[in-house]
């Protein structure tokens, strides 16, 4: 039975602003608000980056760097994106990969292997926001040039905070991590500076590798 301990007041107006926000700005990532902004600042027309996860992100990104690879596993995303991208004309600064074969049932390893074409500091930055995220912000850390960086959407699923998140699913200290691998990662991040965002309804963590 679904629960709904988390529909607090402070979740519903939470969910209003998110709503509102979706409507006035109906092409941005389904990143929060912060974490968009900031990735305006921050991107370049010069940078070359890789996503786990295709959707407006994908068209959003196109639009502000010279090279986009992106990776995505469901055909309805991939169908759609595609179209997106055609539409605004930005379909050559992506390199789309659809790898239908390997959804997350079926162990997404060749999803994931998509990294491994990338020569190890290439990239200017990498978000991931669709399956096997623990796989993918691992295989990701060696390929992220110094001073660029990494984002991980919904962070507060897979990684514990002292002070565990508003959001709902939020992990707390006693909780741990996720998996293995989210431990993994957490630890060879420990020296990176980060920085957590919040909307309440999801997080966005972004760490920049020395």
């Amino acid at each position: 039975m679904r629960s709904f301990e988390h529909w607090t007041s402070r979740y519903l107006l939470d969910r209003v602003r998110l709503f509102f926000y979706e409507k006035k700005h109906p092409e941005s990532p389904w990143l929060t608000q912060r974490m968009v902004e900031m990735l305006g600042q921050l991107l370049r027309p010069s940078d070359v980056g890789m996503e786990f996860g295709s959707g407006r992100s994908t068209v959003w990104l196109a639009g502000r760097v010279s090279k986009l690879i992106s990776v995505e596993h469901d055909r309805f995303w991939a169908e759609k994106t595609l179209a997106m991208l055609t539409a605004k004309g930005l379909r050559s600064r992506v390199d789309f990969n659809f790898l239908p074969e390997y959804a997350e049932h079926a162990g997404a390893a060749s999803y994931v292997d998509a990294v491994k074409s990338v020569d190890d500091g290439s990239l200017d930055f990498c978000l991931i926001d669709g399956i096997r995220r623990d796989e993918c912000a691992v295989a990701c850390l060696s390929k992220v040039r110094s001073g660029g960086f990494i984002v991980v959407d919904n962070a507060n699923w897979y990684l514990p905070r002292d002070q565990a998140s508003v959001a709902p699913n939020s992990r707390g200290l006693r909780d741990g991590y996720a998996s293995e691998l989210w431990g993994e990662y957490a630890c060879r991040v420990e020296g990176w500076r980060s920085i957590w965002t919040s909307n309440g309804i999801c997080d966005t963590a972004i760490w920049f590798r020395p």
